[in-house]
């Protein structure tokens, strides 16, 4: 739901709600029940993995077959990955609440909402090339997601492999019902709600990169240019279905629980 849709139902709501708590007559100020709660809610069960950077260290072993000719041998000697992952921690939020039941019926409407982000920006670089005329040691720096696999360019070479990635989740949920009181005792009562329940998920990834240029094969054989960008994304955009459930009322003095 989009936010100014949802203050302006928050809006309507209130003002409903004060309209008939505060004026009216007594009768009309008890059939009517207005609640706003501040609740905390997190994120759990989503698939927070955006893409793994992984290191790698390479020795260059220098042989001279003949005084004018010498050969390199590479070879990896360790190998480090770091997973990247999102954190979309949790927010404080809201359950409004407004039910109107004269006698031992009634209709009430409840809903709440939530949102939450997370973004990741990183600045890559592989070490310089290796000299081949002797022994030296160099690192590559490889950039693995779901969506692109890239490798940074050498820190001399002028240019960042530049990665930005952002995550972000909204779902809210409205239910509207009727209800009917089953059994009503000296400071309570117990009642039971029929209605319908709605709401919608709209989760979305999206990255996009920016490498300049990096070389690819031997030291200085070519270069190639990396950018792009993608979204994903798993959305629910109107949910209904079936709502049943018990409701208990306790009252002390205009109090009620």
């Amino acid at each position: 739901m989009r936010k100014q849709n949802i203050r302006t139902l928050k809006a309507i709501t209130f003002t409903i709600g004060i309209y008939f708590l505060l004026g009216g007559d007594g009768h009309a100020q008890e059939a009517w029940n207005l609640q706003l709660e501040p609740m905390y809610m997190g994120v759990a069960g989503a698939d927070n993995h955006q893409a793994n950077i992984t290191t790698t260290t390479y020795s260059v072993s220098n042989f001279a077959i003949i005084p004018a000719l010498t050969i390199g041998i590479i070879s990896p000697t360790s190998s480090a990955t770091t997973s990247q992952n999102f954190d979309m921690g949790g927010n404080v939020t809201f359950r409004g609440q407004l039910e109107y039941m004269p006698e031992d019926w009634g209709v009430g409407v409840s809903g709440w909402w939530f949102d939450a982000s997370s973004s990741i920006n990183q600045n890559l670089n592989s070490s310089p090339p290796p000299s081949f005329f002797q022994d030296s040691a160099y690192t590559t720096v490889d950039y693995i997601s779901n969506n692109f696999s890239l490798s940074a360019p050498p820190s001399n070479s002028g240019s960042v492999l530049k990665t930005s990635a952002n995550s972000s989740l909204g779902v809210w949920n409205i239910d509207a019902y009727g209800i009917k009181t089953l059994g009503e005792f000296q400071n309570g009562r117990i009642n039971m709600t029929l209605g319908a329940k709605f709401g919608s998920i709209d989760s979305k990834a999206s990255e996009a990169v920016n490498g300049g240029s990096t070389i690819i094969g031997l030291p200085g054989l070519f270069s190639t240019s990396q950018n792009g960008s993608a979204t994903n994304s798993a959305n629910a955009s109107f949910l209904v279905g079936p709502s049943i459930g018990i409701q208990g009322l306790g009252k002390y003095g205009n109090h009620r629980l």
